[in-house]
């Protein structure tokens, strides 16, 4: 009966945790209106992370994991124990099969039951890892506010040159190259992206025009991030 509930339990963990990822990021969200929900139907997902920082920062699926697992291993340690107990001597309720038993060097007729020693040892480690798991997640911040506002600087926004350049018709896979070119052009000239002048920028490539600087503003970026499950 036990091993029925902790099956239960871990099919209920995984339509909890089985939520879609793709499409999420702790920096960047994607302007392009992506379907998600499509995109998790296709994957096999029951779901969506309705919300991109809660997405990558959680570790819940890890600690329920961990949790349910631990609680099978309980039972498995303590179905283990019984096993051992019933098989010696003064119970043989059970009878040792030798492909799951050890023999004695001593006693010849002696079976040791190996198998549910070592299942009997293994819980302990397993509830020692959640605990372990816990203390990390509750010693992470979610959002350290001073460092954000530290690394709120030009470069943050290199992101949107990809996104840009995917709205005048380039292909996703080349847009990267391009914003490469973008950020070794700002590193050999010595100044920040936002600095560098639209003639620069179409000498990297002729798609970019006026409306690049758009991508260089902070409340912009955050505006077009409009799929769902975005911050």
């Amino acid at each position: 009966m036990a091993f029925a509930t902790d099956l239960k339990r871990l099919r209920e963990v995984n339509k909890r945790v089985n939520r879609s990822l793709p499409g999420y990021g702790a920096l960047a969200e994607n302007p392009s209106g992506i379907g998600r929900e499509t995109m998790a139907e296709e994957l096999g997902f029951d779901g969506l992370f309705w919300n991109s920082m809660s997405a990558v920062a959680d570790r819940d699926f890890v600690v329920e994991t961990m949790q349910s697992g631990a609680r099978l291993m309980q039972h498995m340690s303590r179905w283990a124990e019984d096993v051992i107990i019933y098989s010696t001597g003064d119970f043989r309720f059970v009878i040792l099969a030798d492909a799951y038993s050890t023999g004695s060097s001593l006693m010849p007729q002696k079976k040791n039951p190996t198998v549910w020693n070592c299942s009997e040892g293994r819980v302990e480690g397993r509830v020692g890892d959640i605990v372990q798991i816990a203390i990390v997640v509750l010693s992470t911040p979610t959002i350290q506010q001073q460092r954000m506002l530290e690394a709120l600087t030009p470069d943050t926004l290199a992101t949107e040159l990809p996104d840009y350049l995917v709205s005048k018709g380039l292909r996703f896979r080349k847009r990267h190259h391009i914003s490469g070119q973008v950020v070794a052009l700002a590193d050999r000239e010595g100044i920040a992206m936002d600095k560098l002048s639209f003639r620069q920028l179409r000498g990297v490539d002729e798609r970019f025009l006026e409306d690049i600087e758009s991508c260089f503003d902070y409340e912009w970026s955050v505006a077009i991030g409009m799929a769902k499950g975005g911050i």
